[in-house]
């Protein structure tokens, strides 16, 4: 007879973007190269909240929370992706939109400006909704994109359709700051309980004098918008080369209203009631 104990075998689990089975390595939510040279909060605060549609006429509040880490934004990491996947064309990514996120960070050019060419402007997407998808799990575990696309996107590093990307410079207060929004979607002709949903989500990165938002949906049909030309280059879908910087930057008012001001594009039911949650609930976390 023996004392000896067996631990539980853990489930073999998918790498978030190519589904294979196998071991899974860290990931951290904002590149450790970004972190050279700049001060971060040792500490960081995560807000949720929205509503959904209960009733005909009734709009619920979602359960509002604030979560408290004690630990900074770049020592935030998920464990989720395999070896192949982090150190393979993940590595390779992040090493080739280096130089070209520091172009665009640069305080000056010759004669005012700067351009980049078809294959840097889809690097620099890509490179954009792989930090995007990252933040996702980061925030909620969630996967806008479905299991194919990623699975595709993996292996061409072609962002996909129905993924919009856009970059300004930013003058704002905030550095390293990642705001996310999941928002699910029903046609506004169909019962509020019917119909095949769709699911958008939103994140706005600011890091380094840059401003970048990424929009996934998942599934089409899903009301379209445009941020102003003047403050914002699109890199996806890329129209080819472009021209640097846009003539004005912008600041945390503008970049946080495109992910919170979802009302302005997403025609809203009618309702004549909306329920309250109640007060935020305050999590704290190591």
């Amino acid at each position: 007879m023996t004392n000896a104990t067996t631990k539980a075998s853990k489930p073999a689990r998918r790498c978030v973007f190519c589904g294979r089975f196998g071991k899974l390595t860290k990931e951290h939510a904002w590149p450790q190269w970004l972190r050279k040279g700049v001060e971060v909060d040792p500490t960081q605060h995560t807000y949720a909240s929205g509503f959904q549609r209960t009733g005909d006429d009734t709009l619920s509040e979602l359960p509002n929370v604030a979560l408290h880490h004690k630990r900074s934004v770049m020592t935030t990491f998920v464990r989720e992706f395999c070896e192949t996947c982090n150190n393979g064309w993940m590595s390779l990514l992040e090493t080739r939109c280096i130089p070209l996120l520091r172009r665009l960070w640069a305080p000056s050019y010759p004669l005012g400006v700067t351009s980049f060419n078809e294959t840097e402007v889809a690097s620099l997407a890509a490179w954009a909704v792989k930090t995007a998808w990252v933040r996702e799990r980061v925030a909620d575990r969630t996967n806008t994109a479905d299991a194919a696309t990623r699975e595709q996107f993996a292996r061409t590093q072609e962002v996909p359709p129905l993924t919009w990307v856009w970059v300004s410079r930013y003058v704002g207060n905030s550095n390293f700051r990642a705001l996310n929004a999941g928002i699910t979607v029903t046609h506004q002709d169909q019962h509020w309980q019917a119909g095949e949903s769709r699911r958008v989500s939103l994140c706005a990165l600011r890091f380094q004098g840059l401003a970048m938002v990424v929009r996934t949906d998942r599934g089409p049909g899903v009301p379209p918008f445009a941020l102003p030309a003047d403050a914002w280059r699109q890199l996806a879908p890329h129209p080819g080369s472009m021209t640097w910087p846009p003539k004005r930057p912008v600041g945390d008012a503008e970049v946080e209203g495109i992910v919170r001001n979802v009302s302005s594009w997403i025609q809203l039911p009618a309702t004549t009631e909306f329920v309250r949650s109640g007060d935020w609930e305050d999590v704290q976390r190591n």
